[in-house]
């Protein structure tokens, strides 16, 4: 089980953050969360309200405009497989379940 103190690993939460780790070729697990698209509308829209077609259609167009920006500014796409040590399908997965596949692997490289 992870400590809370500071000879415990943390855990830090970015797009771009699997990238700047890979990049420096720091030796530690990179995880890439994937959720299809129906389920990221369906949990947007439990959080938010609002219809599930449009949902889809701006989740689309965020994702073009998010697209453009990283190729533009860093030259790379946050979703590349290339950085990431570890990818989880979370479509059917509820947080809890999430993290502990999460704390399971981080604990496993350590």
């Amino acid at each position: 089980m992870l400590r809370n103190d500071e000879d415990a690993p943390s855990i830090i939460e970015s797009r771009l953050a699997g990238w700047w780790a890979h990049q420096l070729e720091l030796n530690i697990p990179r995880i890439w969360l994937d959720v299809d698209e129906l389920e990221r509308a369906n949990r947007v829209q439990a959080r938010e309200g609002g219809d599930i077609e449009t949902i889809i259609e701006e989740s689309r167009k965020r994702a073009e405009v998010d697209a453009q920006r990283f190729l533009e500014l860093y030259q790379l796409l946050p979703e590349q497989e290339e950085p990431y040590t570890h990818r989880i399908n979370a479509t059917s997965l509820n947080p809890q379940e999430v993290l502990a596949l999460v704390l399971d692997i981080v604990e496993g490289m350590n």
